[in-house]
């Protein structure tokens, strides 16, 4: 069996990186450093961010629509990621390294599948 995997598009991000902390309260949004490794796992380009870089702590919409599925986490991203993290058949040390819910939806929104697995 083959997957992907990819990381959430940048460009949906972006209008936050630089905002003031005034303006990223407006958007539910906390900027944070990065103060230990392994500590905070960007959404866009899948990897750890490092000590010292500048992350967003914001709330997702990971499943819109009418379903009693529909969801919202508190992700982190990298305020200098530029490029989602895309491959086939392979993850990233940042998932690899965790314990990762996966979940499963059909076309309606409708809960397919789910199992909760060591990233290795």
């Amino acid at each position: 069996m083959s997957f992907r995997i990819r990381g959430l598009d940048p460009a949906f991000f972006q209008p936050l990186f630089g905002l003031s902390l005034e303006e990223l309260t407006r958007h539910a949004a906390i900027r944070y450093t990065v103060e230990e490794h392994h500590s905070a796992p960007d959404r866009i380009e899948l990897r750890d961010a490092e000590p010292g870089e500048t992350v967003l702590l914001i709330s997702h919409e990971y499943l819109g629509g009418d379903t009693p599925y529909r969801g919202r986490l508190a992700i982190y991203v990298r305020e200098r990621a530029k490029y989602a993290f895309d491959t086939l058949d392979d993850a990233p040390d940042a998932i690899r390294r965790r314990l990762i819910s996966l979940l499963a939806f059909d076309a309606n929104g409708v809960m397919a599948d789910a199992d909760v697995v060591e990233g290795a």
